[in-house]
C-alpha cells in the first residue's frame, strides 16, 4: 500500500499533463499538471470515472486505437484549456501490469502551442525572404524601361504648346487627358517598383507592426488612375493593427482595388461601385474589397454584375496573404458581385 502511495504521489507530481484511462476508456486519474492545462472540470471527470470519449472528446479516439490493440498512438489538435484554446500534443502508450495483461492507457500532453507560433513566424520569414529576393529583381528588370516610358512623356508634355495649334480643340483635350493619365499610370508603375526595391534590401524588417487603415489609402491612391473612368470608390475603414511587412499589403490590396476595377468596363463609373471595408473580428484583421453596381446602375443596367465573365488569377496575392500567415476568399455572387476577403491575425500588442 505504501509503494502504491508513493507511485500516486511521483504519478501527481510529474511536470508533464499526465491523464490515465483504464481498460474500458473511463478516466481514472489526472494529475495536477493535467488539470492546470485542462481545467478542474477534468479532476472531477477522472473522479467520476467518466468515459474519456465523453470528458474529453478530442483525446478519446487516440485511447480507443491503444485499446484497441495499438502499443502507442499520438495526436496534435486545438483543444479548449484553462486559458482559452490551445494546441495540444499528446503520446498515449498502453499500460500493462506486471505479468503483462493490459490494464489501461497512459497519456502525456504538451501544450506546443507557442512552438507552433514559432514554427509559423519561421516559415513565413523564409517565404517573405524569397517573395523579397524575387521582387528585387522584378524591380530591377522594370526599373529601366519605365525611366525610358516616363522620359517620353515628360517630352511630349514640353511639347504639348507647340502641337496644340496642329489639333482640333476637342483633341487637344482627349490628348491631354491621355498623357495625364499615361503619366499617372506611370507613376503608379514607379511606387510599385520603388515598394519592391524596398523590399528586396536585406536591412527592410519583413515583420513589424502596420496599421492596416494607413495602408489601405495609400492603396487606394495608387488605384486611382485605374479606377477613374470606372466606378466610384467608397470606404468604411477602422483603426486596425496587424503585424506584416507594409509594401507587401499595400501591393496585394493594390492587387485587389486593381482587379475590382477591371471588372468594370470604362465609360459609366456612376453606375459602379468598389467599396473598401476594415474591421477586426473574431482574434483576426477583416479587410473586403467588393465591385458590384450601385443604386444608379442597377437602375441603367437592369442588375448588379459587373461586366467580365471571370475573375482575373489572384496566385499572387494568394501567396503575399499565405505568407502573413492570412488567408484571401474570392466569391462572386448569385447576382455577379465580386467579393474579395483578406484576413490577418492581429497584431499581439
Amino acid at each position: 500500500m505504501e509503494q502504491l502511495q508513493r507511485y500516486d504521489r511521483a504519478f501527481a507530481s510529474l511536470p508533464e499533463p499526465t491523464l490515465l484511462a483504464d481498460e474500458e476508456g473511463r478516466l481514472c486519474f489526472v494529475n495536477a499538471a493535467g488539470e492546470a492545462l485542462l481545467g478542474r472540470e477534468v479532476s472531477r471527470a477522472a473522479g467520476r470515472n467518466a468515459a474519456v470519449s465523453r470528458a474529453l472528446p478530442w483525446l478519446g479516439p487516440a485511447v480507443a486505437r491503444v485499446l484497441a490493440g495499438s502499443d502507442e498512438a499520438a495526436l496534435e489538435t486545438k483543444v479548449a484549456t484553462a486559458e482559452g484554446p490551445r494546441w495540444v500534443a499528446g503520446r498515449l502508450r498502453r499500460v500493462r501490469e506486471r505479468g503483462g495483461s493490459p490494464c489501461g492507457v497512459l497519456a502525456v500532453l504538451e501544450d506546443v502551442t507557442e512552438k507552433r507560433a514559432i514554427d509559423a513566424r519561421e516559415r513565413s520569414a523564409e517565404r517573405l525572404a524569397a517573395i523579397g529576393t524575387l521582387a528585387a529583381d522584378l524591380a530591377h528588370e522594370v526599373n529601366n524601361p519605365l525611366a525610358c516610358v516616363v522620359a517620353g512623356l515628360s517630352f511630349l508634355e514640353s511639347e504639348h504648346a507647340r502641337i496644340a495649334s496642329s489639333l482640333a480643340p476637342a483633341e487637344l483635350v482627349e490628348a491631354k487627358q491621355a498623357l495625364e493619365e499615361a503619366r499617372d499610370a506611370a507613376l503608379r508603375v514607379g511606387r510599385i517598383v520603388h515598394s519592391l526595391q524596398s523590399l528586396g534590401r536585406p536591412a527592410t524588417p519583413l515583420f513589424q507592426e502596420v496599421d492596416l487603415s494607413d495602408v489601405l489609402h495609400r492603396a487606394m491612391r495608387l488605384a486611382e488612375p485605374e479606377l477613374r473612368g470606372r466606378a466610384l470608390l467608397t470606404a468604411e475603414i477602422s483603426g486596425v493593427k496587424a503585424r506584416g511587412s507594409e509594401s507587401l499589403l499595400v501591393e496585394l490590396f493594390l492587387a485587389l482595388l486593381v482587379n475590382a476595377a477591371q471588372s468594370f468596363e470604362p465609360g459609366e463609373p456612376a453606375a459602379n461601385v468598389v467599396h473598401v471595408r476594415l474591421l477586426a473580428e473574431n482574434g483576426e484583421a477583416c479587410a473586403i474589397v467588393s465591385a458590384g453596381a450601385g443604386a444608379r446602375g442597377a437602375e441603367h443596367r437592369g442588375d448588379s454584375s459587373p461586366s467580365t465573365s471571370s475573375i482575373p488569377s489572384l496566385s499572387v496575392s494568394q501567396g503575399i496573404v499565405a505568407a502573413l500567415g492570412g488567408t484571401l476568399a474570392v466569391e462572386r455572387s448569385p447576382a455577379g458581385a465580386i467579393t474579395a476577403t483578406v484576413r490577418l491575425p492581429l497584431d499581439p500588442v
